[in-house]
């Protein structure tokens, strides 16, 4: 991990609902493709944040 920041935990979750849910409370954080977030229903209120300038290389 970058500048010594590590994960408390780390979870794999495969349904892609559950883990919006967990997101959603502020239970974690999550790398998705941004087609998700555009077809999830209830998504407005998460930060969505590119990983390069461009997104993804």
């Amino acid at each position: 991990m970058s500048q010594g920041i590590e994960p408390k935990a780390i979870r794999k979750i495969e349904l892609t609902s559950v883990i919006l849910i967990l997101v959603g409370a502020n239970k974690g954080v999550s790398v998705l493709p941004d087609w998700i977030l555009k077809s999830a229903r209830g998504t407005e209120l998460l930060a969505q944040e590119k990983l390069t300038k461009s997104g993804i290389i």
